[in-house]
């Protein structure tokens, strides 16, 4: 009995915490639960970013987090072999990006792969600003979410640490 209390009272105490949001993108909508920092603020479809997480003071010049909803489930990305396809083509879409943007020392960080979540890594420098980009990718339950977070070099210490925990913890609801 104590037991399941315990259970009971950490269930409720995370889902207390924790908001529900919807993204949305067309006619795709997804109900994510996070509890944003203190620090942070939520918009939503911003420019083309269905919801955008970023710092209260810095706005926009800042660190931020997008969440996409993406239709379908992204099936065995969780395996070695079905990363390194994925991995390929944000390589592929990343380098034209930057390059339109005329970005150099285009950089690729190590492939984090888990049974639900799936992150890929890039640094580049932009003008004099070196800067961090990663994208996650996650399950739900008939859909899946792509989260990009990035922060220059100079905010990275202060603020990656926050926007990794907030990555790790949104997760999909019914």
């Amino acid at each position: 009995m104590r037991k399941l209390f315990f259970i009971l009272l950490v269930l409720f105490s995370q889902s207390a915490i924790s908001k529900i949001y919807s993204v949305k993108k067309n006619k795709l909508v997804v109900r994510v639960s996070f509890s944003p920092p203190k620090d942070f603020q939520i918009k939503t479809n911003f420019l083309n970013t269905p919801m955008i997480i970023w710092d209260k003071t810095l706005l926009h010049h800042g660190p931020s987090v997008g969440i996409y909803p993406v239709r379908g489930i992204q099936k065995g990305f969780a395996n070695k072999l079905s990363a390194k396809s994925y991995f390929k083509e944000f390589e592929k879409e990343q380098r034209q990006n930057l390059k339109s943007l005329k970005a150099k020392k285009i950089k690729f960080g190590k492939t984090e792969v888990s049974n639900e979540m799936l992150r890929f890594q890039v640094s580049y420098k932009l003008g004099n600003t070196k800067i961090y980009l990663t994208e996650t990718h996650k399950t739900c339950l008939k859909n899946s979410l792509k989260i990009r977070t990035i922060v220059k070099n100079i905010d990275r210490k202060k603020f990656y640490p926050v926007m990794d925990k907030l990555v790790k913890e949104i997760s999909c609801v019914k």
